[in-house]
C-alpha cells in the first residue's frame, strides 16, 4: 500500500513542494465578488495562511497567500468564485480541510494556532463543511470510531466529503473496500465524468488491485481453485475463466508491448492445436493500456480515451498477427494496475497458469514444460 501512503502523503498530511508569493494585506477589505477568509487564529502573530484547491491525484492550485499580523487577524480575498470542492488551509505546517459548494462568500475562522490542524476552531460562512468539520475533529482528537465514520460516509449527503473521509480513514483497511466502493459509487453518482470521480475511481481501483496482490500470495498454489477473472474481450463481450470449467487451461498473461510474450506465442499456438481437440484451451489476459505514468501528459478525458481506443488497437492487431485463434481473449486495459495481474500475482510477462478440468491450478509457469504438464492432465 506505499502508493496509497504516499498519495495522503502528498494531499496534506505533509507540507507541499512549492510555494507562491504573492500577498494580500491583513486588514484588506472584503471582496464581494468572490470569495473572503477572514478571522483570528491565536498564536499565528506573523505568520502567512495559504488557501489550496486538492485534487485526490495530488494535484493542487495554490490560491496567492496573506500574511497574518501580530494579533492573529488574517483576512485573504479571491476575486473569483470558487469551484466546488475540497480546499486547504494552511498557517505554517499546520493544516485543515474544507469541503465547499462554490456558493460561499465570506469565510470567517476563528481558533488558535495550537490546535488548528486538530480542527480546533469555530466557523462560519461554509454551510457544506459544517459535518464534515465535525467529523474531521473527532478523528484528530480519536472521539470517533470506525463505525461513526462509517455511517458519516453512507449518510453524508456530499459525495466529495464522504470520498475525503473514506480515503483518510479507511483507505489502507482492506476490509473497509465496501465502505470505499460505496463512497466511490456516490461520487460517480453525484459528479460523473469530473475529475475527482475519475480520480478517486483510481485511488479505489488500486486499493482493490493492492488487496489482491495480497491474497494472490496465499490463493495461488497447486491444487488450490484458480480465483475467478471476468473481463471483457475487444468486442465488450465479458469472458469469465470459471465458464471454460471442465476444460485444461493455460491462463497466460501477456501484451502486445511485451517482446519476450510475442516471442512465446508460437508455441502456445502451437500447443493448442494439438491438444484444442482434446479439452485444451487458453485464456488469454491482455496487460495493454496507458503506462499510469503517462497518464500526467493527458489533460482532457478525450485524450485519454483516444489513447485507450489506440491500446485497444494494438491488442487487437497482436492477437491477428500472432494468430492467437482461441476465442478467450480478455483485458481492462489497466497495464500493470489490472485486476486479474494482481490477483494472480503477477509481476512480470509473460506469465502462465495450468489449470485442471476442476478449475484447481495444476502448474504455475509450465512455459518450458506446458506440453508435459499437460499430458498428466489428459
Amino acid at each position: 500500500m506505499k502508493k496509497l501512503n504516499y498519495l495522503l502523503f502528498i494531499l496534506g498530511i505533509s507540507a507541499l513542494s512549492f510555494q507562491m508569493s504573492c500577498d494580500s494585506s491583513a486588514g484588506a477589505s472584503i471582496n464581494t465578488g468572490g470569495l473572503t477568509i477572514k478571522g483570528v487564529i491565536a498564536n499565528a502573530n506573523n505568520l502567512s495562511f495559504y488557501f489550496d484547491k486538492i485534487n485526490f491525484d495530488n494535484s493542487n492550485f495554490m490560491y496567492p497567500k496573506t500574511d497574518i499580523d501580530g494579533n492573529g487577524n488574517f483576512v485573504l480575498n479571491i476575486e473569483d468564485p470558487l469551484e466546488a470542492g475540497i480546499y486547504r488551509m494552511r498557517v505554517g505546517a499546520k493544516k485543515t480541510f474544507l469541503i465547499l459548494n462554490g456558493s460561499e462568500k465570506v469565510i470567517t475562522i476563528n481558533g488558535d494556532m495550537k490546535t488548528f490542524d486538530k480542527y480546533g476552531y469555530t466557523m462560519t460562512g461554509a454551510d457544506e463543511s459544517i459535518a464534515f468539520h465535525k467529523h474531521m475533529k473527532g478523528l484528530a482528537d480519536r472521539s470517533i470510531n470506525e463505525s461513526a465514520s462509517e455511517a458519516y460516509i453512507k449518510s453524508e449527503k456530499n459525495s466529495l466529503a464522504a470520498a475525503f473521509v473514506a480515503m483518510t480513514r479507511f483507505m489502507n483497511n482492506p476490509n473497509k473496500l465496501a465502505v470505499i466502493q460505496g463512497a466511490n459509487d456516490k461520487l460517480n453518482k453525484e459528479l460523473p465524468g469530473s475529475k475527482y470521480a475519475t480520480d478517486f475511481n483510481t485511488l479505489v481501483g488500486q486499493v482493490q488491485a493492492s488487496i489482491a496482490q495480497m491474497q494472490a500470495k496465499e490463493l495461488i498454489k497447486v491444487g488450490k481453485p484458480a480465483p475467478e477473472i471476468k473481463l471483457s474481450d475487444p468486442n465488450g463481450k465479458e469472458i469469465a475463466l470459471s465458464d471454460l470449467k471442465g476444460k485444461i487451461v493455460l491462463l497466460d498473461f501477456w501484451a502486445s508491448w511485451c517482446g519476450p510474450c510475442r516471442k512465446a506465442n508460437p508455441h502456445v499456438v502451437d500447443t493448442y492445436k494439438k491438444y484444442k481437440d482434446k479439452g485444451f484451451t487458453v485464456y488469454s489476459v491482455s496487460l495493454d493500456g496507458i503506462n499510469p505514468r503517462l497518464m500526467n501528459r493527458f489533460k482532457t478525458q478525450e485524450e485519454v480515451d483516444d489513447q485507450m481506443n489506440a491500446a485497444r488497437k494494438r491488442w487487437e492487431a497482436a492477437i491477428e498477427k500472432d494468430n492467437l485463434e482461441w476465442n478467450n481473449h480478455v483485458s481492462d486495459l489497466q497495464y500493470w494496475n489490472s485486476i486479474a495481474a494482481k490477483t494472480y500475482g503477477v509481476r512480470s510477462i509473460p506469465k502462465t497458469f495450468l489449470i485442471d478440468r476442476d478449475g484447481k491450478i495444476a502448474a504455475l509457469d509450465p512455459r518450458f514444460t506446458l506440453e508435459q504438464e499437460i499430458l498428466k492432465l489428459l
